[in-house]
């Protein structure tokens, strides 16, 4: 005979399965009001003691901000170093499309319209922490066994508090949206590789197409992930993987019609590629970008090469000059290429290739190198137990190695031969993180292929 205690008019059996979902669920909420409420006490602070903003026009200092202003005053998706009507593709367009709507709501380009902007980051960043801490629980408790379950508490306050998450939420870039839809992205390729269906793989593949027109840089690593997601069916369905494709080209879709209307060209997302190789690959000393850039937005001599050309041959041209160094100076550009490997994995811990008129972090104020000296102590120690973790060969034993490997190989590569600022790479630095752990927690005893 089975003993029933119940509470109130219904109640449930003690060990029910609705039991034990209550304190779960009560985590789960924590975690993500957590990770919400710290970046918001962050915009917070940032807005309240001016250390946001030193423009009156706060979306005039980046390309993205300009194209979002052009829009919100219909103009168009257009003109990136200025105000005008001249069409671009030089940024993906969903972010400047967002800022443009949040301009429009508040009256414009204003101080109010850019704190609003940032509210909604924090909220979105903390959401993507919020998922990156989910991927990592159900990893945990579908391998029960295979890693330890202290890895997810541990993560879970690692994604609410990494310094560098935290603090990419007051920059009105792409960097919280590429964070947090690349983690809504794993979540759905979990999601679809526990349960092969039309419908996950349809999610996954919407998921994807909403990170390109975010961020370029994500692209290469969420089509291979997908692609193998789809074709690791155990009944070798590879309907899914069709559908999710089929989802994935009809969001960039319209993106690339609209491209290749304007510039009688394809434009594969963004027309800068070229570019943005000629930014790393260049006379001038280019890890991180320096303050006199050959770049349109402020040097007047590339300005006019931009404006005479157009933006599709001024940056076919960008690459043949780019191509032509490299050619050139072969061990030069080897030598850059590990530099911003090491700027990339640990950021530039001397701010010895920061811009040379910017202050050093060491001359700022008591919290900026309070929250320097965290954060690089954070990003050295993850880097060593990555590497440690390679080495002892739990790295292999991770369920999804392969996919971890394939995230963490090309997420960081585009900036390897471009410019390598350690705020681009943000996301790859936390990812690195959240892998160390879950290395550590790889309980030894279990041995396992490296594909999963």
């Amino acid at each position: 005979m089975r003993l029933q205690i119940r509470t109130g008019t219904e109640g449930s059996p003690v060990g029910s399965a609705e039991d034990r979902k209550r304190p779960s669920r009560s985590r789960v909420l924590i975690v993500l009001t957590a990770a919400i409420a710290i970046r918001i006490l962050w915009v917070a602070y940032c807005c309240t003691n001016g250390a946001v903003f030193n423009d009156s026009h706060p979306f005039a200092a980046g390309e993205m901000g300009r194209i979002a202003t052009n829009l919100a005053a219909n103009r168009g998706f257009s003109s990136p170093f200025g105000m005008g009507s001249q069409p671009t593709a030089w940024e993906s367009p969903l972010v400047p499309y967002f800022f443009s709507l949040v301009m429009k709501a508040c009256g414009g380009a204003s101080m109010r319209a850019a704190a609003t902007v940032l509210y909604i980051q924090a909220v979105i960043g903390g959401f993507g922490a919020w998922l990156y801490w989910l991927v990592v629980r159900r990893l945990v408790h579908r391998n029960a066994g295979r890693i330890a379950v202290w890895v997810s508490p541990v993560v879970a306050v690692l994604v609410c508090i990494w310094p560098e998450s935290v603090v990419e939420t007051v920059d009105l870039w792409y960097y919280v949206w590429q964070e947090a839809f690349l983690a809504l992205l794993l979540f759905a390729l979990l999601l679809w590789r526990e349960q092969s269906n039309h419908r996950r793989a349809a999610i996954a593949g919407i998921c994807g197409g909403v990170l390109a027109l975010i961020s370029v840089t994500p692209v290469p690593a969420a089509v291979i992930l997908m692609t193998m997601v789809g074709l690791s069916s155990p009944r070798r369905d590879y309907r899914p993987a069709l559908t999710a494709g089929l989802c994935f080209a009809v969001v960039i879709a319209p993106w690339l019609v609209r491209n290749s209307m304007v510039f009688h060209a394809f434009v594969p997302l963004r027309s800068n590629a070229g570019y943005e190789i000629f930014q790393g690959n260049n006379a001038i000393e280019c890890i991180r970008e320096p303050v006199n850039a050959p770049h349109p937005a402020t040097d007047a001599n590339q300005y006019r090469l931009y404006q005479q050309m157009g933006e599709i041959r001024y940056s076919r041209y960008c690459l043949s000059l780019a191509a032509s160094y490299v050619r050139a100076h072969p061990l030069q550009t080897a030598y850059r290429i590990g530099v911003r490997a090491y700027v990339v994995w640990l950021t530039d811990l001397t701010d010895h290739w920061a811009p040379s008129n910017s202050t050093r972090w060491w001359q700022r104020s008591a919290l900026h190198k309070s929250l320097v000296v965290v954060s690089s102590g954070l990003i050295l120690l993850a880097a060593l137990s990555f590497w440690w973790g390679v080495i002892r060969g739990r790295f292999a034993r991770l369920p999804h190695a392969a996919g971890f490997g394939v995230l963490l190989v090309l997420l960081p590569l585009p900036h390897y031969i471009t410019l390598a600022d350690p705020e681009y790479t943000t996301t790859f630095r936390m990812l690195v993180a959240i892998t160390s752990v879950c290395m550590i927690g790889v309980l030894p005893a279990v041995r396992h292929k490296w594909m999963r």
